[in-house]
C-alpha cells in the first residue's frame, strides 16, 4: 500500500513536471509578445 502511495505521488510530481515544462515556454513567448505589443 505504501510502495503504491510513492508510486502514484512519483507519477503525479512526474506529470505536473512535464505540464509546467510544456507550459512555460508558451507563457515566456506570451509576456514577450505583450512587451512586444
Amino acid at each position: 500500500m505504501y510502495n503504491l502511495d510513492r508510486m502514484k505521488n512519483r507519477k503525479l510530481s512526474y506529470l505536473s513536471y512535464v505540464h509546467l515544462s510544456a507550459l512555460f515556454p508558451s507563457m515566456l513567448s506570451f509576456s514577450s509578445r505583450k512587451t512586444l505589443l
